[in-house]
């Protein structure tokens, strides 16, 4: 990450590319907890997480309002799915669904509030998410994709069953640009 000027990226970053399908894929066992689609009482706490995940993972200062209507397009959307514990209700992860693209689709924002990392929830979400789109009885498409170069969270996709299949680059600006 460098500072950016108005024709400069704020960001520039190079991940490896995994994808998982029925073939490859390992259901994780929620045990006790839940996954389900997120709703417009979780929006304070996903839009919180989403400024920890743009600064944790992406390294970059969102500010609280974008993420809040990030949050609540993929709110809408039906996109945003979250991990909540089933002794109590409390929600301890997040991962979205994006660029849903003929019978593949891309999963992002994968977040875990910090007390509770470590303890295999991202990987439950992450495995119920896959399960319902790629393998479940209305399931719409054949491949998950995601990037990372995290190694925790390449850990945990592997278990679930992503496999490397290539490189992939993002870049961010401050604003917009106009192509």
């Amino acid at each position: 990450v460098f500072p950016a000027t108005a024709d400069q990226p704020a960001s520039i970053s190079y991940n490896k590319m995994y994808y998982c399908d029925r073939d490859s894929f390992n259901k994780i066992e929620s045990g006790s907890s839940i996954a389900r689609l997120a709703d417009g009482k979780d929006l304070d706490t996903v839009s919180d997480w989403r400024v920890k995940f743009m600064k944790d993972s992406v390294g970059l200062s969102v500010s609280d309002k974008e993420c809040r209507l990030r949050m609540e397009t993929d709110i809408e959307r039906k996109s945003l799915h979250v991990l909540e514990r089933i002794s109590d209700g409390h929600m301890v992860a997040m991962a979205s669904t994006t660029s849903r693209v003929g019978a593949k689709f891309m999963i992002g924002n994968v977040y875990t509030s910090h007390p509770f990392r470590g303890k295999g929830y991202a990987k439950k979400l992450i495995s119920s998410v896959v399960e319902d789109l790629i393998c479940g009885k209305t399931a719409q498409y054949n491949t998950a994709l995601l990037f990372t170069d995290i190694p925790a969270a390449i850990k945990v996709y592997k278990a679930v069953g992503f496999r490397e299949c290539g490189n992939y680059m993002m870049v961010l600006y401050q604003e917009p640009v106009i192509l």
